[in-house]
């Protein structure tokens, strides 16, 4: 756990917080430079996704070290 970049950590936080067992992230559930692999994970993408309990995705990063939340300024958003 120690080892995996920030939003990766933060997904599973939010995953353990409201109880899921299970998360699915799909750079370590597809083999990332292998064609045959994404050719066949991507047919499934629609299935993992359309039947998840809640997807998560770090809109805001610009990469997996980035994390998931961000300070906001509660005044702005009055």
């Amino acid at each position: 756990f120690t080892q995996l970049a920030k939003t990766f950590k933060d997904a599973i936080v939010v995953c353990q917080k409201i109880q899921l067992e299970y998360i699915w992230i799909d750079c370590f559930c597809i083999i990332q430079d292998s064609p045959e692999d994404w050719k066949v994970e991507a047919l499934q993408r629609q299935d993992v996704y359309g039947n998840s309990f809640l997807n998560i995705a770090a809109i805001d990063s610009t990469d997996s070290h980035g994390g998931l939340f961000r300070e906001r300024n509660i005044k702005a958003l009055r």
